[in-house]
């Protein structure tokens, strides 16, 4: 279980050194440089793992203190922050619990995101659902480009009379202004090149919203050319 108060007198340990640790306090401290043990600090349990509920730095300094008594001198907090071995231990954590979480990846990964992909799928064949999400991002984007434009624009003539900011910046607020005024025609001029591609864009991908309802067991084609290459 998650520790729910600290407490450093007790250590969680590697299980070859956990009854050497809990039978001499002399002997817990000094393996904690190593990273063979932890002193118990308030935690919380999620997802099967203990998440630190209180400051580590806080932690630190109580058990320096406690250490102190046994005449053991901990690592500064600098020490313990700083990775000695390339990212090793990292990627061994991570894929640790990668494999405690595999359930879990499993199935949000293959059980909800198929399900939730196939939901979708049947959305985009109510009408203008697709053409809205479609344009609707272009326009949005267009949006962006427009109100940054004339902000920066509005910042500028603020700045030029406000006594407070000099001319450099001033000016360097309108270049943007103007930059992200090109870039708004720039972008009007490639929506208005591209409408018809964009409308053809949206039937393709509808007609293959529709292949793929049609025909669920298509999306299991990627593994079956995996376990392929995986057998030849």
């Amino acid at each position: 279980a998650c520790p729910v108060e600290a407490d450093y007198y007790s250590f969680v340990c590697r299980y070859d050194i956990q009854a050497t640790a809990d039978a001499s306090l002399l002997d817990a401290y000094n393996y904690v440089p190593g990273r063979q043990c932890m002193y118990k600090i308030k935690t919380q349990q999620f997802l099967n793992r203990c998440l630190p509920d209180m400051s580590a730095l806080t932690g630190l300094e109580d058990a320096t203190t406690v250490a102190a008594t046994v005449n053991v001198t901990l690592p500064t907090w600098a020490s313990y922050s700083t990775t000695q071995d390339g990212g090793k231990a990292a990627l061994q954590t991570f894929l640790a619990d990668l494999y405690e979480l595999r359930g879990y990846v499993f199935g949000f990964g293959i059980g909800v995101a198929l399900g939730m992909a196939f939901n979708y799928l049947m959305l985009l064949r109510v009408p203008f659902l697709l053409w809205s999400i479609i344009w609707g991002g272009i326009f949005a984007l267009l949006t962006v480009f427009v109100l940054s434009a004339y902000l920066l624009y509005v910042l500028a003539d603020k700045w030029s009379t406000d006594g407070v900011h000099g001319d450099t910046e001033t000016r360097v607020v309108r270049v943007f202004s103007y930059i992200f005024m090109a870039i708004s025609g720039l972008y009007i001029c490639l929506i208005l090149v591209l409408r018809k591609r964009i409308g053809l864009a949206i039937g393709v991908i509808k007609e293959a919203a529709k292949a793929m309802d049609a025909m669920h067991a298509i999306v299991a084609l990627p593994v079956i050319q995996a376990a392929g290459l995986v057998a030849f």
